[in-house]
């Protein structure tokens, strides 16, 4: 069984990857608005240039002069490294938040060793 020095000890160790979790956070989160961001303006980028006449390659396939209705569609194909980048930042944000959920409930077990050890 642990002692409340060893509790104790490791309260503290959470409450320290706590701290460094709110910063990566932080960091994750303008990751993630700056690949939504990118994504965005590379599909506009692309979807004026699909309605002027340039011409795109996707996969050995010319694009050229598509009929309106295929335009959002064909952006996404041919923006897809930014779609998977987006995605990325998307998920390393979302397991970062999980990572901080995982430590919270970490320290409040901790915690409540604590309490009954300290009781004893």
């Amino acid at each position: 069984m642990k002692d409340v020095i060893e509790v104790a000890t490791e309260i503290h160790s959470k409450i320290h990857l706590l701290a460094k979790g709110r910063a990566l956070l932080q960091e994750r989160a303008e990751a993630k608005a700056k690949a939504i961001g990118e994504y965005y303006k590379a599909k506009a980028k692309v979807a004026m240039q699909l309605r002027q006449g340039v011409a795109f390659k996707l996969d050995g396939v010319n694009i050229k002069d598509p009929p309106i209705s295929n335009v959002e569609t064909l952006t996404r194909g041919i923006c897809w490294r930014e779609k998977i980048a987006r995605d990325l930042a998307e998920s390393e944000y979302t397991n970062a938040i999980k990572g901080l959920d995982s430590i919270k409930a970490e320290l409040n077990g901790l915690q409540s060793v604590f309490k009954h050890l300290e009781g004893v």
